[in-house]
């Protein structure tokens, strides 16, 4: 093989080439470079971990904060649609006193004596109703479009408009007293209708038999308490010691089944007890005995002034 200087001098420049190639790998230090690529590749691998741990994190956070404000969103369209229970109010009159008392809408109660009256801060938007026990008067505000209603135990109501009534419900007695003075009363039971009160009248409910007597009376009778008198027209012993007692918190006995019935006109105002009873005695022959209870509280036992002991 011929070769020219041209030829020899490339070839000579290629292998020069070559070997300054060679020298140039052998310097390269392989294991700096091997953890160096190792270093980048860790590197991209927890960038990719970060990412997908912060993608993570942010719906683990994201998600309850969506949850959340849905809640509350729900709770205050729903509180605004559907109004939470509002507090209760009770007002209590006790043994010997009474009390007034004056609804949110602006409705007059006047509670006598050991009776309770139980009713909300604010009235609803359909109905305005309140729960006694005992006895009270009541002067409603007119408004037809939210009737009143005075619930009772055993399932009694009374339900009105704007008018004025008593009503007498004390649990140690058998009946219960609903006499109406102005305006028009239903008297209900389980939610049926036994009777709608025009001025003047009264329904008497027996507890025992769950019958009802409806009447005429004097009204002034069943409301004159309110005013601090005690007014009886025609009304029997037993009725009339029965409020006499509830006024001066005494228990009263009468031991004689023909002065339950006997009636009296009578009117009383600032008397005392004992002023009373003497007063009674003028008209019907009546003797008694004070006596006071093992709890403390006043006893007077009558008797006929007729019978013997």
């Amino acid at each position: 093989i011929e070769m020219t200087d041209n030829d020899m001098q490339r070839l000579w420049t290629e292998a020069s080439d070559i070997s300054s190639r060679l020298t140039e790998m052998r310097s390269i230090d392989t294991q700096a470079a091997y953890r160096n690529v190792r270093h980048k590749v860790r590197s991209n691998r927890l960038r990719r971990a970060a990412a997908t741990m912060f993608s993570r994190a942010a719906a683990v956070l994201v998600l309850p904060l969506i949850m959340s404000t849905a809640t509350l969103y729900y709770m205050y369209t729903h509180d605004r649609s559907h109004p939470s229970a509002t507090a209760m109010v009770e007002v209590t009159a006790p043994a010997g006193t009474t009390a007034r008392v004056m609804l949110p809408d602006s409705s007059e109660v006047w509670l006598n004596s050991d009776s309770r009256l139980t009713y909300p801060q604010t009235f609803d938007s359909r109905e305005r109703t309140v729960n006694l026990k005992g006895e009270a008067f009541f002067s409603v505000s007119s408004d037809r479009q939210h009737p009143f209603n005075v619930c009772l135990d055993g399932g009694l109501r009374v339900m009105a408009h704007g008018t004025r009534f008593n009503v007498c419900s004390y649990d140690d007695s058998d009946n219960v007293e609903m006499t109406l003075e102005r305006g028009a009363i239903d008297v209900m039971h389980d939610g049926n209708t036994l009777e709608r009160l025009k001025p003047n009248e009264q329904v008497v409910y027996d507890r025992r038999n769950h019958s009802w007597t409806l009447s005429r009376v004097d009204i002034e009778e069943y409301g004159s308490w309110k005013t601090g008198r005690l007014v009886f027209r025609n009304m029997p012993l037993g009725k009339v010691f029965e409020q006499v007692g509830r006024r001066y918190n005494t228990q009263i006995v009468l031991h004689d089944s023909s002065l339950m019935r006997r009636k009296i006109r009578a009117t009383f105002a600032s008397e005392s007890l004992e002023q009373i009873l003497a007063d009674i005695r003028l008209v019907t022959p009546i003797r008694w005995t004070a006596t006071t209870t093992p709890g403390g509280r006043n006893r007077i036992d009558i008797y006929s002034s007729k019978a013997k002991n």
